[in-house]
């Protein structure tokens, strides 16, 4: 496992790219690891070293992607926090490929693993009935730890409801399990960056995160409460509209169709 994660990740170091671009890539490789390893401990469904080489791994076809597009790098910094589904579609216009396909491509080539290979090709679709029965467990778990990824870089309401939501779903683990799980991520990623040799920013705690994410669920909920409030008003203000509006055709259908003197009707009435 670790002469993979050397290799592949040695293999993408000449790509012209800025060194502090590749630190952020490969430190939310790190997280999705680490994220997976957190995540096969708990559930036991498969080796915490496989699920680690999974998670480390799983994203490298974007990087090989850009690389051999000549694309700017900083297109990874938007994606980085978008959720994976959006994500893919994204890569999809941009490229015509996405990183998934890539990276079976790639591991094929090299020579990875078959079972590797096929977690890799699956993380997006874990759910998928192509996906082949030893591959299974492996595929969702770096679907789960793509979305705890999201999670510690956007560190938003939508991304905390998607990470707890999978992991709830693919392994059956309760919402204060699951923030138990995210809880220990932070210190793990740094212990593994040492490891590795990788450089990392300091990790923020799964408190900050949680705090940062209500955060921006107030905003998004004053938002709404804006938004809900101003379509109120212009509801009101269309019905005003539509009364004066009846109104004017009223008077309008007396203009036409009776005489102003007599009141009474007029050859247009008739």
């Amino acid at each position: 496992n670790l002469a993979i994660c050397f290799a592949v990740r040695d293999s993408l170091r000449n790509s012209g790219f800025r060194a502090q671009d590749l630190e952020v890539f490969w430190e939310d490789c790190l997280r999705r690891g680490v994220a997976a390893r957190t995540l096969a401990r708990a559930t036991g469904a498969v080796a915490p070293e496989e699920a680690f080489t999974l998670g480390l791994l799983q994203d490298f076809g974007m990087l090989a992607m850009l690389r051999a597009s000549r694309k700017d790098f900083s297109q990874w910094g938007r994606w980085r926090e978008m959720l994976p589904a959006a994500r893919k579609e994204d890569e999809l216009s941009h490229f015509g490929v996405t990183h998934d396909a890539l990276a079976r491509m790639l591991g094929e080539r090299w020579g990875l693993p078959t079972l590797l290979v096929e977690s890799m090709a699956w993380h997006h679709a874990p759910a998928d009935p192509r996906v082949p029965a030893d591959a299974r467990d492996l595929a969702k778990l770096a679907f789960t730890a793509d979305l705890v990824g999201v999670l510690l870089s956007a560190r938003s309401a939508e991304a905390l409801a998607a990470a707890r939501a999978a992991i709830t779903e693919q392994f059956g683990i309760a919402d204060a399990d699951a923030d138990r799980l995210l809880a220990g991520i932070a210190p793990e990623v740094e212990a593994a960056a040492t490891a590795l040799g990788m450089r990392v920013s300091r990790q923020p705690s799964f408190a900050t995160v949680l705090a940062e994410a209500n955060r921006t669920l107030v905003q998004m909920n004053t938002s709404y409460e804006d938004l809900t409030r101003r379509l109120e008003a212009t509801l009101a203000e269309k019905e005003a509209l539509m009364a004066q509006l009846g109104e004017a055709n009223a008077a309008l259908a007396r203009l036409a169709y009776f005489d102003p003197l007599t009141n009474l009707c007029n050859r247009r009435h008739y």
